[in-house]
């Protein structure tokens, strides 16, 4: 494929948002596309990690990032790339050479749960009181679902395709703590200019944010302390008091 394809023929994103999966990426979805430099047709397009859609031609990748305009800023904001495979990266990797990527992250544990919230709530419409801990510990069990945990793995993965300074680690915990500051060192990662009215931005908000589910169950918990402390771990040399509290 490398050498038979003319990516300049396409038209691709600027930048990829890889995740994590309930770290915060749609709120940076809402807050991009309220910039005037910034167009998006959907949010997280999952082209390149479902076989449904990476069997379609490129040429209908290249239409959701046509906009008629050069000068603006597109992206994929798809939180399934965090676990892309080798072969899926290097097609990004011919496609989109100069890429940037914008990794949010978040307390793994806290992560998974919300996970947990995510699959059997929104997505089986189910209330958390009539899951068992079994099909809890099942979910959590599978390989694509505590992978998306392992930030560090997703790191190396990516760099070893790109330079690290085009990745971009964000954290969760700035939504709240200082969204500003996590919104505007976004911008400049990607090159965007910063001097617009914010007011219409929803910065303050966590998106998607469930609250009435209680607290994690203690199995549950050790089960993700079990699976994810060493982790974390490496995580605190590489990050230190960014995330102490994980």
């Amino acid at each position: 494929l490398d050498g038979q394809l003319n990516p300049k023929s396409f038209h691709l994103p600027k930048f990829f948002c890889i995740g994590a999966q309930k770290a915060g990426t749609t709120w940076l979805y809402v807050n991009l596309k309220r910039h005037p430099q910034f167009r998006f047709k959907a949010k997280e397009i999952h082209y390149f990690d479902v076989n449904r859609h990476f069997s379609k031609p490129l040429e209908y990748y290249s239409e959701l990032f046509n906009f008629g305009q050069k000068k603006v800023f597109t992206g994929d904001i798809t939180p399934g790339y965090s676990v892309l495979r080798e072969g899926r990266l290097k097609l990004m990797k011919i496609l989109v050479p100069d890429a940037k990527f914008i990794f949010l992250v978040r307390n793994p544990i806290e992560r998974a749960w919300s996970s947990v919230l995510m699959h059997f709530g929104k997505n089986k419409g189910m209330e958390m009181k009539d899951v068992s801990i079994d099909e809890i510990l099942s979910f959590l069990g599978k390989a694509e679902v505590l992978n998306r945990g392992n930030y560090l793995d997703t790191i190396k993965r990516y760099t070893a395709w790109w330079p690290e300074e085009n990745l971009f680690v964000g954290f969760y915990e700035q939504i709240s703590s200082e969204p500003e500051k996590l919104y505007q060192d976004i911008l400049d990662h990607l090159g965007a200019k910063k001097d617009f009215d914010i007011s219409s931005l929803a910065l303050n908000e966590v998106i998607h944010k469930r609250q009435a589910d209680g607290e994690m169950p203690e199995e549950i918990r050790a089960f993700l302390e079990e699976n994810y402390r060493a982790k974390i771990n490496e995580m605190k040399k590489l990050w230190g008091d960014r995330i102490d509290h994980w």
